[in-house]
């Protein structure tokens, strides 16, 4: 009171149902006095005025947090269950969580537990960030914070003016610009599958229990999104594909092929086509037993995957021993006067060079015949067909190609052949 130069003071609690909102405080200065009853009693009847205001207005405040926190819901649970896209359902849930929560950042991470890592794979910032040279992932294990909350399940709040958060934990927020954080795991089927990570830069932002309720319940949203889309994916995925080699399925090749002659047509491109037969398949069965042809079966396709320019070519399993390789924008053979070279074999600047490769390849390396025993020599037949020299159709295309591949196979076999020559 001497430091107010007060000479009297009349303190009244404003009191809810058992529940102390606040307090009025009236003080003098001027002279010294005591308070009347009266002036208790109107004071106090003023008090219990000001606390069901307050009572009425924090519970209208909690009603329109829980309105926007049951309308952000909505919308996320509509985007998500109209998409199997999961980078866009992420997308959305970081925008819808970045808006609800008023923060600077929202970033959504998917969680490799073998690796032990995790990859951002969408975010939602309230102004354009400078990732610089960071390629989005990180080793769980760096970082404390989020190592806690993947490993005990549980949302982690961090501050960067905390004296007990760790050091290098303290130096990643410092290298963002973050003051303040919140790391929400996406837990599904009582395992993580992702992370959703929200900073503040600003200011110094404490994350409450409102802020950590809306998070975690739209990350159980978002962990139920990447399951299904995993799912989804994995369906799709298993519907093209062929059970034994991992290869694309003769349904999906036939698809492609379709697409791809329109597309050549369309741009005047060369689209080659591949056919590829085991040599004397039957016999290395009955010699070995089907367990290792199938293993045969399996070694051949992983030969022509890395032989051929990945998420341009297509390599499927045609058939029994027989593959077929769509090569697009690729001519059968070099043009005239252009010797093959290092680079241009490796490359695959035309159908010949790839099939050369394959074959060549097959026949240097060794399979395993009996169990655990890598003796086996093979070698491979291989024809060529291609668009628009040799054929005008899809069907055509592949009935040339065959047609090649069984002239290498009259000839002695372990030979390439263009259709026609």
């Amino acid at each position: 009171m001497d430091e107010y130069d007060e000479k009297a003071t009349l303190a009244v609690p404003i009191v809810y149902q058992g529940e102390v909102l606040g307090m009025l405080d009236v003080g003098e200065s001027r002279w010294n006095r005591r308070y009347t009853e009266d002036e208790v009693r109107l004071l106090t009847a003023i008090a219990n005025q000001a606390a069901s205001a307050i009572h009425n207005a924090r519970t209208f405040e909690e009603s329109r947090q829980r309105a926007t926190e049951l309308v952000t819901l909505l919308e996320v649970s509509e985007t998500l269950s109209s998409s199997n896209d999961v980078d866009e359902m992420l997308a959305v849930l970081c925008e819808k969580l970045r808006i609800a929560l008023g923060v600077f950042s929202a970033e959504a991470y998917v969680y490799d537990k073998a690796a032990g890592t995790i990859l951002m794979v969408a975010s939602s910032d309230l102004e354009p960030i400078d990732l610089g040279d960071w390629d989005g992932s990180y080793l769980v294990s760096d970082v404390p914070m989020i190592a806690r909350a993947i490993g005990d399940m549980q949302t982690v709040a961090a501050q960067v003016d905390d004296p007990d958060l760790p050091e290098v934990s303290r130096q990643d927020m410092l290298r963002w610009g973050e003051r303040s954080s919140l790391s929400v795991p996406m837990i599904h089927g009582g395992g993580v599958v992702g992370l959703v990570y929200l900073s503040e830069t600003r200011e110094r932002h404490v994350f409450g229990a409102r802020d950590t309720r809306l998070a975690t319940a739209i990350a159980a949203q978002g962990a139920v999104a990447v399951e299904n889309a995993r799912a989804y994916s994995l369906i799709a995925r298993q519907a093209i594909t062929d059970g034994l080699t991992g290869l694309y399925n003769h349904g999906h090749l036939q698809e492609r092929l379709e697409q791809e002659v329109a597309r050549a047509k369309r741009h005047g491109t060369n689209l080659s086509v591949i056919m590829l037969d085991i040599d004397d398949f039957k016999q290395f069965n009955d010699t070995y037993g089907h367990p290792q042809g199938d293993k045969l079966l399996k070694e051949i396709a992983q030969v022509l995957l890395t032989s051929t320019r990945l998420n341009v070519d297509l390599v499927a399993r045609y058939g029994g021993e027989e593959f077929c390789i769509l090569l697009p924008n690729t001519p059968p053979q070099i043009a005239l006067g252009d010797e093959p070279t290092d680079d241009n074999v490796r490359t695959g600047q035309s159908a010949a060079i790839v099939a050369e490769r394959i074959r060549a390849t097959v026949a240097a390396d060794r399979f395993e015949g009996y169990p655990s025993r890598r003796e086996a020599a093979v070698t491979v037949s291989i024809g060529i067909a291609s668009l628009p020299a040799s054929a005008d159709t899809g069907d055509d295309l592949v009935a040339n190609a065959d047609k090649a591949l069984y002239l290498a196979k009259r000839e002695g076999k372990n030979q390439v052949r263009p259709y026609g020559a």
